[in-house]
C-alpha cells in the first residue's frame, strides 16, 4: 500500500498538490521547475520520507514525514484521486505511517480546514499524534 516516491512520481504529486493548494500554507501553484528543485533537495534529506499510497495497483495519494524540531511532522497528505474519497484508504495509509514513525508526531494544518481537522481527529489526535492549528496569515 505504501512505497517510497521516485522521480517518476513527482509530476503526479505536483498536480495533486496544485489541485489542493488551498489546503496548504504555501498555496501558490508549483511549477515543474520548483517541483524538480524540491525533489533534488528531498533526495539529500535522510530523515525526510514521502510515500505514494497505492490501491489495486493505482497511485491514489501521497503522504510524508520529516523532522520538525523535537517532533516528526506529517506533510503533503493528499488524496490525489477523489474517486477513492471516504473509503478509508488514506486512513489506513496514515495508520501504517504512524507505526513506522512512532511517537512525537505532529501535523500542522490551517485552522479553517474543517475537512482536515475532521480527518486527523478521526485518525488518532490525542492518541497517536498532535494537531497544531495555525492560521495562514504571515505564512508563505
Amino acid at each position: 500500500m505504501l512505497r517510497l516516491i521516485t522521480h517518476k512520481d513527482i509530476e503526479k504529486i505536483r498536480i495533486w498538490r496544485n489541485n489542493n493548494k488551498d489546503a496548504f500554507f504555501y498555496n501558490k501553484v508549483i511549477s515543474m521547475k520548483e517541483q524538480a528543485k524540491w525533489f533534488k533537495g528531498y533526495l539529500t534529506r535522510e530523515d525526510d520520507r514521502m510515500y505514494m499510497v497505492e490501491y489495486l495497483g493505482k497511485d491514489i495519494g501521497c503522504l510524508g514525514f520529516r523532522p520538525f524540531g523535537e517532533h516528526i511532522e506529517l506533510y503533503n497528505v493528499i488524496l490525489g484521486n477523489k474517486k477513492y474519497k471516504r473509503q478509508g484508504l488514506m486512513s489506513k495509509a496514515l495508520q501504517i505511517l504512524l507505526k513506522i514513525i512512532g511517537s512525537k508526531v505532529v501535523i500542522r494544518i490551517i485552522k479553517d480546514n474543517k475537512e482536515a481537522v475532521s480527518f486527523y481527529t478521526k485518525n488518532g489526535v490525542g492518541h497517536d499524534f498532535s494537531i497544531w492549528l495555525e492560521s495562514r496569515a504571515g505564512r508563505t
